[in-house]
């Protein structure tokens, strides 16, 4: 028995894929090993990538987001496999009855990995989830790059409680000594506050519009390399390739350049 079991909803072991022609040995599912209680956490450091959902839609204003990792999943594994790559999926985060709950869950599971040698993806959830990630390193006393690929700096100071309009707000209020570097990717200067600009600016943290990142999305490997937590939001995505949000653009990414970002 691990001592994760009371923390996470473990997903089953005949987890079935969609849209894939693909043969069951040449997916991606054929490579992911699905953590359960009987799984020894010990373990876990064989694993290259951890896989971990959160289906939980609150502080989201997407509805359906608690969907999303199990409709994830069923894509991303029928994809085809990535030869030497090993990886565990966790399942995903349980809910709590209240919100505060969920967030101090994902605070306490990413502490367990962050002296492991494993990278972990979260899917799923609103983009304030980011923030009890960051608690994670910061307790540590870790001095953290964090980047966001985001046309937004989410610091909107007017919101009382954590969302995703203000969590990067947070993070500065919090951070204390931890925080070494915020970069944000993918900026849109109409569609942030004068305040906002100001913040960062007087933070002297890294902002790189829309329009230069698009021109070599290679040059952006060194930030990536260089980053703890990277936390992306869907509506960095145009609308063409990503409608399914309630704040779309005609302008962001094209799919295929924040996959390229993501490797």
């Amino acid at each position: 028995m691990n001592d994760l079991s009371d923390y996470l909803d473990f997903i089953e072991s005949d987890f079935q894929c969609t849209g894939t022609s693909l043969q069951d040995v040449d997916r991606l599912l054929a490579q992911v090993c699905f953590f359960n209680p009987a799984s020894d956490l010990a373990e876990i450091d064989k694993f290259d990538v951890a896989v971990l959902g959160v289906a939980d839609e609150r502080g989201s204003d997407n509805s359906g987001t608690e969907l999303a990792p199990l409709k994830i999943r069923a894509y991303l594994y029928g994809l085809a496999h990535i030869p030497g790559l090993k990886i565990v999926d966790l399942g995903n985060v349980k809910r709590g009855s209240e919100f505060g709950d969920a967030l101090s869950v994902l605070e306490l599971v990413c502490d367990r990995f962050i002296d492991r040698p494993i990278t972990i993806v979260i899917i799923g959830g609103a983009q304030l989830f980011s923030y009890p990630v960051f608690k994670s390193f910061s307790n540590r006393g870790k001095k953290l790059n964090f980047v966001t690929v985001d046309p937004r700096l989410d610091l909107d100071g007017t919101a009382p409680t954590l969302s995703e309009h203000n969590y990067i707000g947070k993070i500065l209020l919090d951070s204390g000594n931890s925080l070494f570097n915020i970069t944000n990717i993918g900026y849109q200067n109409y569609l942030n506050s004068e305040r906002s600009k100001k913040i960062i600016d007087d933070f002297l943290f890294d902002v790189i519009r829309l329009g230069n990142a698009q021109e070599s999305i290679k040059k952006l490997e060194p930030v990536f390399r260089d980053a703890h937590i990277c936390s992306v939001d869907i509506t960095s995505v145009r609308q063409s390739d990503a409608p399914g949000n309630v704040r779309p653009s005609p302008n962001g990414f094209w799919g295929n350049e924040v996959c390229q970002m993501s490797r």
